[in-house]
């Protein structure tokens, strides 16, 4: 079973002090789980391999299994990804908390996502 902190946000008006403090917990290794819009995902910081690895533990999957990579908005998304003007138009207009992209990554792109030091 897990243990960890319960932080229960309001909607509206989230409480600042309790977003810090689970900023830090996974940036320290943490995970978290969050609300999608069809169940629950486990998540972790981007390129903490330790973290991943419990990931794959809890969900019981190998080292192949993909990972998904959750962006603040459209315009992250195109450090990460290649992402054409076609692409970029036809999501602008969803709902951002339903969108799913596929896109086609920079050669070594996750690699490079994963050998970063500091990501913050």
């Amino acid at each position: 079973m897990l243990h960890g902190p319960y932080f229960a946000l309001h909607p509206e008006d989230p409480q600042q002090r309790l977003i810090r403090r689970a900023v830090e917990i996974v940036r320290n290794g943490g995970l978290m789980v969050y609300p999608t819009d069809s169940c629950y995902a486990l998540g972790c910081h981007i390129g903490d391999k330790s973290a991943m690895e419990r990931v794959r533990r809890i969900r019981q999957v190998d080292e192949n299994h993909h990972f998904t990579l959750v962006c603040r908005d459209l315009s992250e998304l195109g450090q990460y990804a290649i992402v054409d003007n076609i692409q970029y138009r036809a999501a602008q207009g969803v709902d951002a908390r339903k969108l799913y992209i596929h896109p086609q990554g920079e050669p070594g792109s996750a690699q490079t996502l994963l050998n970063r030091s500091a990501i913050p």
